[in-house]
């Protein structure tokens, strides 16, 4: 059993999403294993409202009711690339095209009695993905509008950046990193993008850096408070108490962090991954990281780096007691079973049973490709282990943000001279 407050890793929700399922949620906010989605959108008629679609998919005015897409692993081709770095789901879906072409072209090899039974054995199976493989198709052509987009390619350059190099010249004042990101987020205010998406880059930029020069955090709340309104410094309090955005008041633990953990590789593979970073194209969520640790047991020469996650730091060993009781000769020990969406590989069910399952829960949420991680560290081969996680609710940056912004209605009427009627 691993227990991670959401606190001790609060960089990697503030970071965009990079696999399918991920970008499915920041852009149309899964709910309950379902999506919301314009009945043109399914047909191929539609891109995801306007080509950078929201995080809660609003539909325009006068648009048709929407459809409730179910996302789950009893869709079997959605089982196979939910997972995937958007980079590669291209290739993957065309791959899967010409598997069901082959497929539907074993009808002209069908002679006999007995071969077209066993074809039409197959062709409900077939049609089935099928439309399945249209689904997806339609649904990554939406969500690519979204990714090819240059303030898309700009945002994730900067999130990139700073996890990398970050926090290293956040005092210093001459550039780098944070600074670079300023200026973006500068940007950004100046032509009103959505405030959750400028909040999180904001936040993400405190979080990475320590906090803010007081120079800068007085300057971004003038801008924010004259672009989205003075209601909004309701929300910056909230944002300040949850200690999302500060003031910086001494160097950034983050350089040492990430040198601790190895929370950048470089060169990461999306096509053929050797290392959990590949989920967000070279880095590894810290939380993952932990969960890593924690199971290997391997601390020696961590202390330092733990002591730079919020809460105090101490060790609990476990008092040596008798062995676990074995199964009597004979008597077969309980078995296991698990749900379509269990975290694991999709090996033998005997194989799936003699691993021992670490359960790994989330106290304030926990995002989709923190899942997807998990799941790729389950189905490694040789992977000793399987993780299942439990969690309060399913999160994103952008639903962390919804949570903060304190909405705040000005309900005061003037008349025509500006007096108050």
């Amino acid at each position: 059993l691993v227990v991670l407050d959401r606190r001790a890793d609060l960089v990697t929700p503030m970071l965009t999403q990079l696999t399918y399922e991920g970008l499915l949620d920041e852009t149309f906010e899964i709910k309950h294993s379902f999506v919301d989605v314009d009945p043109a959108l399914l047909a191929g008629t539609a891109t995801a409202a306007g080509g950078s679609a929201s995080a809660s998919g609003s539909a325009s005015a006068g648009s048709e009711r929407k459809i409730k897409l179910s996302l789950n692993s009893n869709d079997s081709l959605y089982a196979e690339i939910r997972d995937v770095n958007f980079a590669r789901l291209h290739a993957l879906l065309r791959s899967k095209a010409e598997e069901i072409r082959d497929g539907y072209e074993q009808r002209h090899a069908a002679q006999t009695v007995s071969q077209m039974r066993g074809f039409m054995k197959k062709l409900g199976s077939m049609q089935q993905q099928h439309k399945s493989l249209a689904t997806h198709i339609n649904m990554a052509q939406a969500l690519t509008q979204r990714t090819s987009s240059a303030t898309f390619r700009r945002q994730l350059e900067h999130e990139q950046s700073l996890l990398a190099n970050g926090g290293e010249t956040a005092l210093l004042g001459s550039g780098g990193a944070i600074d670079a990101c300023a200026d973006f987020v500068e940007e950004m205010i100046g032509k009103a993008e959505p405030l959750p998406r400028v909040l999180r880059l904001l936040c993400l930029m405190s979080l990475v850096g320590n906090g803010l020069k007081q120079r800068q955090l007085d300057f971004f709340r003038t801008e924010l408070l004259q672009t989205y309104g003075y209601e909004l410094g309701f929300t910056l309090d909230r944002l300040e108490s949850a200690g999302l955005l500060r003031r910086s008041e001494a160097r950034s633990s983050w350089p040492s962090l990430r040198s601790a953990l190895r929370l950048i590789v470089d060169g990461s593979d999306e096509a053929n991954p050797t290392d959990v970073a590949h989920i967000f194209s070279g880095y590894a969520p810290v939380s993952v990281r932990l969960v890593q640790q924690a199971v290997s047991g391997q601390w020696l020469g961590l202390e330092d780096a733990l002591r730079m996650l919020p809460g105090p730091l101490f060790e609990v060993r476990p008092q040596t007691g008798a062995s676990p009781q074995r199964p009597s000769p004979g008597v077969s020990p309980p078995r296991l079973s698990y749900g379509n969406n269990a975290i694991g590989d999709e090996g033998e069910a005997e194989q799936r049973e003699e691993r021992p399952v670490v359960l790994v829960v989330f106290v304030g949420g926990c995002t989709y490709a923190e899942v997807s991680a998990l799941r790729w560290i389950s189905r490694r081969p040789g992977a000793s282990r399987r993780y299942m996680v439990l969690t309060t609710h399913m999160c994103s940056g952008t639903s962390l943000m919804a949570e903060l912004i304190d909405k705040v209605e000005n309900n005061l009427a003037f008349g025509p001279a500006g007096s108050a009627a």
